[in-house]
C-alpha cells in the first residue's frame, strides 16, 4: 500500500488539472481594457464646441485654430492631453480678413479613458499666476510645465492657423477670399513688399502701399510710434490680412 500512494496523489493532480477549464472551454482571460485614441480632429472639435458654449452671442463671421499636442499621458481611467492652442476669430469684407477676438494659451483636456468623452479643460491662470498654475497643471512635472510655455512657435502656429482659417472659410461657402501676391484687393500697384524685419512672420509677405511707406518712414523720430496700414500676405494659403507695419529702417 505504501507504494500504491505516491500514484494516487499523482493521479489525483492530473484529474484535478483535466477539470479546470481550458482556453476556449468555459471561462476565457480577462480582456484588456481597451483605451480610446484621443485624434488631433477629435480635440480641435472638442475645443470648438467648448468655445461655443462659452461664448454663445459670438458675432464674428470666421474662426481659426492652431493645435499643438505637446504630451498625451495615461492616468488612472482618464487621458491628460497638453496642448498649446491659438484661437482667433475674423471679419470678412471685400477680399481682406480682419482678426478680432481670440486667445492663445496651454491648456490640459482631460478624457474619459475608454469612452473617449471630454471631461475637463484647464487653463493656466491670469498675472502672476500664470506659470505657477502651469506647473501645477503638469501635476509638478517643471520638464512639462517649461515644455508647454515654450512650444509657441510664430512661423509654425501663424501656418497653421491661416490653413485651419481657409478651411473654415470654404466650408462656410465664402468665395474669392484667396489671392495671388499682387492681386490683394487694394494693393494691386503701387505697393511695397517686405519679406524680412524683427516682428516679421515667416511664410508672409508685408505689402504697405508706396505712399503710405515713404510718408510713415519720413515721420521716423518725430512720434513715439511710426506705423502705417498694410496686409499679411499668407503665402501658402493666399488670405490677406489687415495688419500694420512698423518695422522701417532707421
Amino acid at each position: 500500500m505504501k507504494k500504491i500512494r505516491p500514484l494516487l496523489i499523482v493521479l489525483s493532480l492530473l484529474i484535478l488539472g483535466a477539470c479546470q477549464a481550458q482556453p476556449g472551454q468555459g471561462a476565457h482571460p480577462k480582456e484588456k481594457e481597451k483605451r480610446m485614441d484621443i485624434s488631433q480632429d477629435k480635440i480641435l472639435a472638442d475645443l470648438k464646441t467648448a468655445d461655443a458654449k462659452d461664448n454663445p452671442y459670438k458675432k464674428e463671421d470666421y474662426t481659426a485654430y492652431s493645435v499643438k499636442v505637446v504630451k498625451k499621458m495615461d492616468q488612472d481611467q482618464k487621458i491628460s492631453i497638453f496642448i498649446w492652442v491659438w484661437c482667433q476669430d475674423y471679419s470678412f469684407s471685400q477680399g481682406i480678413f480682419k482678426a478680432e477676438s481670440g486667445y492663445f494659451m496651454p491648456m490640459k483636456l482631460v478624457y474619459g479613458a475608454q469612452d473617449g468623452k471630454l471631461q475637463e479643460i484647464i487653463q493656466p491662470r491670469d498675472g502672476s499666476e500664470y506659470a505657477p498654475s502651469i506647473l501645477e497643471m503638469t501635476g509638478g512635472d517643471k520638464k512639462l510645465a517649461e515644455k508647454l510655455m515654450e512650444s509657441f512657435n510664430l512661423g509654425e502656429d501663424y501656418n497653421r492657423l491661416m490653413e485651419n482659417l481657409a478651411q473654415d472659410a470654404k466650408a462656410k461657402g465664402l468665395e474669392k477670399f484667396s489671392h495671388k501676391l499682387d492681386q490683394v484687393p487694394g494693393y494691386e500697384k503701387d505697393v511695397v513688399y517686405i519679406k524680412d524685419g524683427p516682428r516679421h512672420i515667416p511664410g508672409t509677405v508685408d505689402i504697405v502701399k508706396k505712399d503710405d511707406y515713404d510718408q510713415a518712414k519720413a515721420r521716423l523720430g518725430k512720434e513715439n510710434w511710426t506705423y502705417c496700414p498694410s496686409i499679411c500676405y499668407h503665402e501658402k494659403t493666399g488670405l490677406a490680412l489687415e495688419s500694420i507695419f512698423d518695422s522701417f529702417e532707421s
